[in-house]
């Protein structure tokens, strides 16, 4: 094993708390955000369900 696959292992007590910042101006081409409000080991973006959240 790797030490990113290590560090990459779910941990049952973990918590991330995640955030999605819709711009109130999407409808006219705006976009979206999702960001943590953390680091994690690798100090880059966690990917959740396909979105990746920027530290």
């Amino acid at each position: 094993m790797s030490i990113a696959e290590g560090i990459q292992k779910l941990e049952l007590g973990a918590l991330v708390e995640l955030f999605i910042l819709v711009d109130a101006s999407s409808i006219l081409g705006g976009g979206i955000s999702h960001f943590h409000a953390g680091a994690n080991s690798l100090n880059g973006a966690v990917v959740w369900q396909g979105a990746a959240y920027q530290p």
